[in-house]
């Protein structure tokens, strides 16, 4: 026996073709289940996650809803000033915004001008909330001289108090003729 000869029982049988490709279709069948399965949980675990969240949102607390009475006492206040001739206080009420683009000397002429509009007493009260900072207030008003006016305040919610943000008079009837704004 030569160096380059071994004996036939060192010498081990070649395998058959056929199981070492079984064995690959075995492996490849496996990773095609384990992507299968991976996908699968995924999609699971987002439509679960989902579902949790959107019958979830309902429980979540509500905003608080607007104070719409503490807007209305701030029109109501303004108006009281008004009609008791304290222009300071009136115009004092209004937003900061406000007073930067009307002076406290334009606010009292128009006041002075038309101080028989701003004599009344309230007949009807509408209000609208338009966000959770802003609100519209219609107040239907009669003013000493029988004339009927609509006073349409617009009020923003600063830093936790109402502000008159902007005031428009009306002659309340049909015609709907402004007869000022401030």
């Amino acid at each position: 026996m030569s160096a380059g000869d071994q004996p036939t029982w060192m010498t081990l049988p070649p395998e058959p073709p056929e199981p070492r490709s079984a064995i690959a279709r075995w492996q490849r069948r496996m990773v095609r289940r384990l992507a299968a399965l991976l996908f699968t949980g995924t999609l699971a675990f987002t439509l679960t996650t989902w579902l949790l969240v959107r019958n979830e949102a309902p429980m979540l607390p509500a905003p608080a809803p607007v104070d719409i009475s503490a807007a209305t006492r701030t029109a109501r206040a303004q108006l009281a000033a008004l009609n008791k001739g304290d222009i300071r206080a009136a115009y004092e009420m209004f937003s900061a915004h406000y007073r930067k683009d009307v002076s406290f000397e334009a606010f009292r002429k128009l006041v002075t001008s038309h101080r028989a509009m701003f004599r009344t007493k309230e007949e009807e009260m509408e209000s609208q909330e338009e966000s959770r900072d802003r609100v519209i207030i219609d107040l239907h008003l009669t003013a000493d001289d029988g004339e009927s006016y609509l006073a349409h305040y617009t009020l923003t919610l600063v830093q936790g108090r109402w502000w008159v943000e902007d005031l428009h008079w009306t002659i309340d009837d049909d015609s709907g003729d402004e007869m000022t704004s401030t």
